[in-house]
């Protein structure tokens, strides 16, 4: 209750009166709708205060300390895991997802977003390492994330806020990321300077010095998704490559190329090449999802992008040929990822290249490591290195079948899935569309467009109309039935966790949450 606060209402609603200031801003809020994946806030400790003190850059609360502990209910039949290419693989983005948005909770209770000048700020990452550290079937399970505080600096009108955060299913941690981001005012995005300090370039084999490289590699473009049954059925020249193998993203929304070009043998390491690019929509999903008012793609489908074109340069270099009824698996080890800008609805192109560094057998399996770079308007913004896809032998059919868990074969699931009924449930807005109304003391809706501007519920928790113009949620829009999707998933039953709604008060429940989205 409180987090569905944070996602789109009142911040206040939240973590207390002390944030009533950005009730009616632009501030970036937690990721809402598709892209929720913070169930509730269990416990903070380790804080260090002192009421009534600026002493850390105005505040009473020091930044640079806390850890906070957080779960995501992962429901079993999730869109993502509908969209990738096989049931039990969850696409990279929400991994990352669900690694860093405790952070975006605990920046804002240890009271970073108070030592910022003025209301209508941004919060963005800046880098991290992650690391995979064992493979786990993440249908139904709940995750838990520690997130740690472990530095906080003002550089300017910048705050700059690091985090150590560990994944974990019942104690077992599975996913580490050290990470780092920023709270920044508005108007160092109006000319941001990308990595090349505000120069444009073309993508790789567009470029001047590669024009000899280039011209020695036969490069292969499609359009997407027109061309792309022309990519599977070349892989085994008899067209039947989508219906015998887990290789092949399964809905829309996880694909996000309008066209892509190949070389094998190509790029800065000479191994293999990848570029994509996207007409950027101003009603693409996620920027109603990320962030309520301050609409920008996140970071982690950027790194989606590359993966998405690395797959289809393993289908069409022939890698997963090799591998008997090959499927998709993210390959154990770090990865690092680095955004010096963003993609807002404001503009109008998307490019990357993905350049393969190393391909290398791992008994029946292959693994593809790969660096990327990601533009925006020819302005270079985001670099990965050490993108890390696996091909593994799998079956035609998963279902019924015995799971792999840490490479120790199961009889069976090792509990019962937990499902979120998001076709026939959830939390919707419209209210009757897929399902009924949260409870009516959960739902105060803010004014119509008769009444005019917005204003917030004395008490309760106050919802938006969440519709928004051109993929751009605003307060105060008149109620209407779109988008017709859930605010955010159901949590699991029965979590005596999710009973407690008060403002600022832990543990925080998705209520709160829905506020901070």
């Amino acid at each position: 209750v409180n987090l569905c606060e944070f996602m789109c209402n009142k911040v206040s609603l939240c973590l207390g009166d002390e944030f009533a200031k950005f009730d009616d801003s632009t501030t970036s809020r937690s990721p809402a709708f598709d892209l929720q994946m913070v169930t509730r806030v269990l416990s903070v400790t380790g804080l260090e205060q002192e009421k009534g003190s600026t002493k850390w850059y105005g505040v009473d609360t020091n930044p640079s300390k806390g850890t906070m502990v957080a779960q995501f209910d992962c429901p079993a039949d999730a869109w993502f895991f509908k969209g990738a290419s096989n049931d039990a693989m969850m696409p990279y983005s929400i991994l990352m997802e669900i690694g860093l948005q405790t952070s975006g909770i605990l920046t804002s209770w240890v009271k970073a977003p108070l030592t910022m000048p003025g209301k209508n700020i941004l919060f963005r990452n800046l880098d991290a390492t992650a690391k995979l550290l064992r493979h786990v079937d993440l249908r139904g399970q709940t995750i838990t994330n520690t997130s740690v505080c472990t530095g906080y600096s003002m550089l300017g009108d910048m705050g700059i806020h690091r985090f150590k955060c560990t994944l974990a299913v019942d104690g077992s941690p599975f996913y580490e990321v050290d990470t780092s981001f920023g709270w920044f005012v508005p108007e160092v995005f109006d000319k941001q300077a990308g990595l090349d300090g505000g120069k444009k370039r073309d993508v790789w084999h567009k470029q001047p010095e590669n024009a000899a490289a280039a011209a020695a590699t036969p490069f292969v473009t499609f359009a997407l998704p027109g061309d792309e049954n022309a990519i599977f059925d070349a892989a085994t020249g008899s067209g039947s490559l989508s219906q015998q193998h887990a290789v092949r993203r399964r809905s829309p929304q996880v694909q996000f190329l309008d066209g892509v070009t190949l070389a094998v043998g190509g790029g800065m390491h000479g191994q293999g090449y990848a570029h994509g690019f996207k007409n950027v929509d101003k009603k693409d999903w996620f920027f109603s999802c990320h962030f309520w008012c301050d609409p920008v793609m996140p970071g982690s489908l950027g790194i989606e992008a590359m993966h998405e074109s690395l797959e289809l340069y393993c289908v069409h270099s022939g890698l997963t040929r090799g591998v008997t009824r090959p499927q998709f698996n993210h390959d154990l080890g770090a990865c690092r990822w680095k955004y010096r800008g963003q993609l807002t609805p404001k503009n109008d192109r998307m490019d990357l290249e993905v350049h393969v560094k190393s391909v290398k057998r791992d008994g029946p399996a292959v693994v593809v490591v790969a660096d990327g770079f990601l533009y925006v308007d020819q302005l270079r913004v985001y670099s990965a290195t050490d993108l890390r896809i696996r091909i593994e032998p799998g079956s035609s059919d998963f279902r019924g079948l015995p799971l792999q868990t840490e490479g120790r074969a199961a009889q069976s699931l090792p509990k019962p899935l937990q499902v979120s009924s998001y076709q026939n449930g959830g939390l919707h807005l419209a209210g009757g569309f897929r399902s009924s109304l949260p409870p009516s003391k959960f739902m105060k809706w803010g004014a119509t467009k008769a009444q005019g501007a917005y204003q917030p519920s004395v008490e309760g928790l106050c919802w938006h109309p969440m519709a928004g113009v051109n993929g751009n949620p605003i307060p105060g829009f008149p109620p209407t039935a779109s988008p017709p999707r859930p605010i955010c998933f159901q949590p699991f039953p029965n979590n005596p966790n999710d009973n407690n709604h008060v403002p600022g008060e832990l543990p925080l429940s998705w209520v709160n949450l829905c506020e901070f989205m």
